[in-house]
C-alpha cells in the first residue's frame, strides 16, 4: 500500500496578502502547520498593500504598516520559505462585465513558490482554501491505487489530483479549452511544477477578439469586448 507521511510533503500556499484578508490567511497558514507539523510550507505572495518587497526575503516577511506587522510574524514563524511575485499585472477580463483578470498572479506565485519547494510530494493551494486534516492525502492514495492506469498517452509519473469544481466543460457555459480548477493540486513534485512552469498571458492574447471575429457558436455572456467585432 502506498505511504505519504507528513515529511514528505511540501505544501505551496500562495496568493494575495492584504489588510482585508489578512487574518484568513494568517488562520489557514497557521492551521496548516498544525495539521502538516513536519511538512514543508512555503509562503508564496502573489502581490499586496501592505508588504515591503524591499526588506522581505526568503526567510521574513516585512510590512511598512505597522498594523501588519503581527501578520508578517505569523509568516515568519510558520513558515519554511517565502516567495514572491513581481512581474504579474492585471489583465482585462475573461468574460464581459467580469474583475480584471489576475491569471498572471497565480501563475507567478504558483510558480515561484514551486521553484522552493524540496519534498516529492506537494500540495499547491491558494490561499483562501484550507485542508484542515489529512484526508486530501488518503483519498489521494485510495483513487491512485483504484483507478489510475498508466497509458500511451500519460504525461506525469504519478496522478496529479485537481478540483472537479471549477474545471470547466469547454461545451458547457465557459469555453475555455483546457480550463482545469485553480482550487489545489496533489502529486508528485516532477510532475505539478511543470504545470505552473508557463509562459504569462498576455495581453494580445487576452484582447485578441477586440480585433478579431468570434466564433459563430461563441456565447454573448463570453464576449469580453464589446467592441469587438461580431
Amino acid at each position: 500500500m502506498m505511504k505519504i507521511d507528513n515529511k514528505s510533503i511540501s505544501i505551496v500556499i500562495h496568493g494575495g496578502c492584504f489588510e482585508k484578508n489578512a487574518a484568513d490567511v494568517a488562520n489557514i497558514l497557521i492551521n496548516y502547520r498544525k495539521t502538516f507539523e513536519e511538512s514543508e510550507i512555503i509562503f508564496s505572495i502573489s502581490s499586496s498593500d501592505f508588504i515591503d518587497f524591499d526588506l522581505s526575503n526568503e526567510k521574513s516577511v516585512f510590512s511598512f504598516k505597522k498594523n501588519m506587522v503581527s501578520f508578517c510574524h505569523i509568516v515568519n514563524k510558520y513558515a519554511d520559505k517565502i516567495a514572491y511575485s513581481y512581474m504579474a499585472q492585471p489583465l482585462p477580463p475573461v468574460f464581459r462585465g467580469a474583475p480584471n483578470c489576475h491569471a498572471n498572479h497565480m501563475i507567478e506565485s504558483a510558480r515561484n513558490g514551486l521553484a522552493l519547494a524540496s519534498r516529492e510530494f506537494v500540495l499547491r493551494t491558494r490561499n483562501d482554501l484550507l485542508f484542515k486534516d489529512r484526508s486530501i492525502v488518503e483519498e489521494y492514495i485510495k483513487l491512485s491505487e483504484n483507478y489510475y492506469r498508466k497509458g500511451k498517452y500519460t504525461v506525469f509519473s504519478s496522478p496529479v489530483m485537481i478540483s472537479s469544481l471549477y474545471t470547466l466543460n469547454p461545451f458547457a457555459g465557459g469555453r475555455l479549452p483546457f480550463h482545469y480548477s485553480d482550487w489545489f493540486n496533489f502529486g508528485k513534485l516532477v510532475d505539478i511544477r511543470p504545470i505552473w512552469d508557463v509562459p504569462l498571458v498576455t495581453l494580445d492574447f487576452m484582447t485578441y477578439y477586440s480585433t478579431n471575429y468570434y466564433m459563430p457558436v461563441s456565447y454573448t455572456h463570453l464576449r469580453a469586448h464589446e467592441t469587438s467585432a461580431h
